[in-house]
């Protein structure tokens, strides 16, 4: 799963995923922060404990961890709403 060199990520330790032992110290000071992130989403319980799913895990990494941390740009935000207005009429049509 690790994309390059910088990437926290190491190889999933269970077949469905990562084990929280494995994250926390991949993520070390961003857990307290993926489990926020991860609140209302699903994961599996393993007899050892949780187990969050590749997708939720790389999402997590890819735009917290591994990108610079900076606000969104007016343009950004704008390109954002657009979006989403427009995919709402093209439901509401």
């Amino acid at each position: 799963m690790a994309t390059h060199a910088a990437d926290p990520l190491p190889e999933p330790d269970h077949e469905l995923g990562y084990s929280e032992e494995l994250l926390a110290g991949a993520l070390g000071e961003y857990m307290g922060r993926f489990h926020e992130y991860m609140m209302m989403k699903a994961h599996a319980m393993a007899p050892t404990g949780p187990v969050y799913y590749p997708s939720d895990v790389r999402r997590f990494v890819d735009f917290y961890v591994t990108r610079t941390a900076r606000p969104l740009t007016a343009a950004e935000v704008q390109t954002l709403f657009d979006t989403w207005d427009a995919e709402r009429r093209g439901r509401a049509e």
